[in-house]
């Protein structure tokens, strides 16, 4: 890992950096990926992801920010006035999906992000993406509130820095939480069916246990060493599923320095067939609803954009 000392084109390098490594990890043509990302008032990834041969079109930009709004507005660019995760949210509920997601945060692991953090790998947000959708993230260094510090304490290497690795180590530590519970439950009502379409794995068509029989610890364990693979050097089932995510995500980590400041950033894949779901959303779709209807006619914009019924979106 690299960090460079400051100079206006030093960020300029480290996007280049995020671009070549999202086009490395893209499962889609790049004239088709959609993309959502934090614009800012300048909008460079806009120039860039463009130059690579991404369709201005299909740009989307967040930002909570007026006068970024207002800029984007301007200049024609598609865009979404709202914090990022309920955008993602909201972009759930429609038929289009990210496949690519930019989230160049002008912060530290602040408390907006901690909640972004632990509820990535739940289906409210996971909706909102394409399997193996490409996702960056980049933080200031040390710039953090209470709350993350709070979360920092149960993670055992408590002396990271780097605030990308300490995100995807949240995200694993909460992917894992909500794989072991779902899948232990799934284990106790005698769901396989339910398991295999979450995992796509070959479960058995057979009952795990009697009927009204509650499952104990060891009998859960032999289920997924059984199912999928676990072995006891992992210490605990929780850790076997942070190595199995882990693996899913492909992370790679980057740094770079901006004066007194540091920036960490990380990309890495949003891996369906590692991750689980089924849980109740009802509650968070509702609480979006609005803004479901504002990106749905976002989209609608974007579609005639394509159609070349309305002024293409700019390349810069």
């Amino acid at each position: 890992m690299k960090i460079d000392g400051y100079k206006f084109g030093q960020k300029n390098n480290w996007r280049k950096w995020v671009w070549n490594r999202i086009c490395e990890r893209l499962t889609v043509p790049k004239k088709d990926a959609v993309i959502v990302y934090l614009a800012g008032i300048e909008d460079m990834d806009r120039t860039i992801a463009c130059q690579k041969g991404f369709n201005p079109n299909n740009m989307i930009a967040v930002d909570k920010n007026k006068k970024v709004i207002q800029s984007l507005k301007e200049k024609g660019a598609l865009h979404i006035h709202s914090d990022l995760t309920s955008a993602l949210i909201a972009f759930g509920n429609t038929k289009t999906k990210i496949d690519v997601l930019i989230g160049d945060f002008c912060c530290g692991l602040v408390y907006d992000i901690e909640e972004l953090a632990v509820r990535f790998p739940a289906d409210a947000i996971g909706d909102a993406f394409n399997d193996n959708a490409v996702i960056m993230m980049n933080f200031l260094r040390g710039r953090d509130n209470g709350g993350m510090l709070e979360i920092r304490d149960t993670i055992e290497n408590t002396s990271e820095k780097h605030r990308g690795k300490l995100f995807i180590e949240f995200f694993l530590r909460s992917a894992a939480m909500w794989t072991d519970g779902l899948l232990f439950h799934y284990y106790k009502h005698q769901k396989p069916t339910i398991a295999r379409a979450v995992f796509q794995m070959n479960f058995k068509e057979k009952k795990v246990i009697h009927e009204n029989e509650e499952p104990d610890p060891i009998g859960y364990e032999n289920y997924l060493s059984k199912e999928m693979g676990y072995d006891k050097l992992f210490g605990s089932t929780i850790d076997f599923h942070m190595y199995r995510i882990k693996n899913g995500l492909n992370a790679v980590f980057n740094s770079y320095k901006s004066g007194n400041m540091v920036m960490d950033s990380t990309v890495f894949l949003y891996a369906k067939n590692v991750l689980v779901w089924g849980v109740d959303k009802t509650e968070e779709i509702e609480a979006v609803k609005s803004l479901t209807r504002k990106i749905s006619s976002t989209l609608a914009v974007r579609t005639m954009k394509q159609k070349g019924v309305l002024k293409p979106s700019p390349t810069i």
